[in-house]
């Protein structure tokens, strides 16, 4: 076996674990467990960008207030 038949081994195999992994992936992102943490995260960063926001307003208001 030359370096060549080597190398090409090793490439179909790492193709194939790809192929795998893919529909591994799948596979678990079906899970109702994992639709509901995405959801909870989106939920999480929707609640924490809001208050950001209410926050830059609040120092917005303080700054004028002062600068007054």
């Amino acid at each position: 076996m030359d370096i060549t038949e080597v190398v090409l081994r090793a490439i179909q195999a790492q193709i194939a674990l790809v192929d795998d992994m893919t529909t591994v992936i799948k596979e678990i992102n079906k899970q109702p467990i994992v639709q509901t943490k995405s959801k909870q995260l989106e939920q999480l960063y929707k609640t924490k960008q809001q208050e950001l926001e209410k926050i830059t307003a609040d120092g917005l208001k303080i700054w004028r207030y002062y600068k007054s």
